[in-house]
């Protein structure tokens, strides 16, 4: 095989194991509210987070160890395990709110997702005033576990392919110029 084939087969395959995980869109319902985050397909850390509880709306993602993280297996949102956070070491999602309303000024409220540990129950949401250390909110979260899956786009490698079956038509048609091979 010439250098240029492998070369190109390298590249072709350096291209796409390099593409990152693209995110998909979840629709799930929150204390009889409806939202929406984003998170790769085969789950991981949530990209946005979207959800009206009362007049409030939550949309900041908490950091560290207390980002979202989405696990399609068992379909809750956790945060990153923290034992530091969390004395029982129970990994608890946070969402702050850009929006405010009177129980929960802009920046006052986050709400706390957790799961409860499966046994077919559903996860859990708190949603705390951290001014005034009083429960805006309690409840259970559903998310459905289809995503809103975008239509598939052409894939970026693709013009690998046609300049390799361009090569392979240029190196045929080549050898058969040259005529049969003698002995």
């Amino acid at each position: 095989m010439s250098r240029f084939f492998k070369s190109a087969i390298t590249a072709a395959f350096v291209l796409t194991a390099s593409a990152p995980a693209e995110a998909v869109t979840y629709n799930f319902t929150m204390g009889g509210s409806a939202g929406t985050f984003d998170a790769p397909l085969g789950g991981g850390l949530l990209t946005s987070f979207s959800v009206m509880i009362g007049n409030t709306l939550f949309d900041t993602l908490g950091l560290g160890a207390a980002a979202p993280v989405y696990t399609p297996l068992f379909n809750p949102l956790n945060g990153l395990f923290d034992i530091e956070l969390h004395g029982a070491g129970q990994p608890t999602a946070h969402v702050f709110n850009s929006v405010g309303s009177p129980e929960c000024p802009v920046g006052d409220c986050i709400m706390q997702i957790f799961d409860t540990g499966g046994g077919g129950s559903l996860p859990e949401f708190l949603v705390l005033n951290t001014v005034t250390l009083q429960n805006v909110a309690l409840g259970l979260y559903s998310i459905d576990p289809a995503p809103v899956v975008p239509p598939v786009p052409l894939p970026a490698p693709a013009w690998l392919l046609v300049f390799g079956l361009a090569g392979l038509g240029v190196a045929a048609r080549r050898c058969s110029s040259r005529g049969p091979a003698t002995a």
